[in-house]
């Protein structure tokens, strides 16, 4: 990685993406074609336009179309725009790329539950980058909302608990946990979950809309859409 994207990356590492990309963008004018540049630019936009980091990961694509990182960042981006469709091609695109990479398999299992339809495609999927990593979080978090995706809380509350296990600071598990938790009725643990992650962070967004859902159910059962951008720094860091 050259100096600048390393530059950035860190800058997004700790939450100054928005200077990252200003960073990137300088530095691209002379270099429109330069694929590390571009990943990193990709990545930072992931947490502040998803539309833009589609953009950007395209570019990658068309510039490397036999890689497995424009089509990763692109499945991360569809995702977070609510394209489906879009997201399980481009994970699918990603596992043929990189089979060897645990995320690409998270990823196309959770797509493919969330379009509603091939639970067991989708387990499978889980399953395998439990296989390929299974001292980390991300195939375990992917499991459990395959499970979240088709109701079944006792098996999902199982799986966050492993990926708990593994690393207690998981953000990802440790919100999905809380849902898993309200959706088979056990409204405490939901609560007493998800304080936790706020007193490991307070200025958790995410944590706290949970919070706040959970509170929401005490009157009105509601759904939840798993929350993968927290992927992002679990897995798309250094592949």
């Amino acid at each position: 990685m050259n100096d600048v994207a390393r530059r950035a990356s860190a800058l997004t590492e700790v939450g100054r993406a928005d200077e990252a990309i200003a960073l990137l963008q300088r530095e691209l004018v002379g270099s429109p074609e330069d694929i590390e540049l571009l990943d990193a630019l990709a990545v930072a936009q992931l947490g502040v336009s998803a539309a833009d980091a589609l953009i950007t990961s395209q570019r990658l694509i068309a510039l490397h179309p036999d890689g497995h990182r424009g089509q990763l960042l692109a499945a991360l981006a569809s995702y977070d725009l609510d394209d489906v469709k879009a997201a399980t091609r481009h994970a699918e695109a990603t596992v043929a790329a990189a089979p060897w990479l645990p995320l690409g398999h998270a990823l196309y299992a959770e797509s493919v539950s969330r379009s509603g339809r091939k639970r067991k495609r989708a387990l499978e999927a889980a399953e395998r980058a439990i296989e390929l990593a299974p001292d980390e979080t991300v195939g375990y978090n992917a499991a459990g909302a395959v499970e979240l995706h088709n109701g079944r809380w006792r098996r999902a509350e199982r799986l966050f608990r492993k990926a708990l296990e593994l690393d207690p600071t998981d953000h990802t598990a440790t919100l999905n946990l809380a849902v898993a938790q309200e959706g088979r009725g056990n409204i405490g643990s939901a609560f007493a979950d998800t304080s936790t992650l706020l007193h490991l962070d307070p200025r958790d967004g995410h944590a706290r809309d949970v919070l706040d859902g959970v509170a929401y159910t005490t009157l009105v059962h509601v759904a939840w859409v798993v929350l993968v951008i927290l992927w992002i720094t679990a897995g798309v860091k250094g592949i």
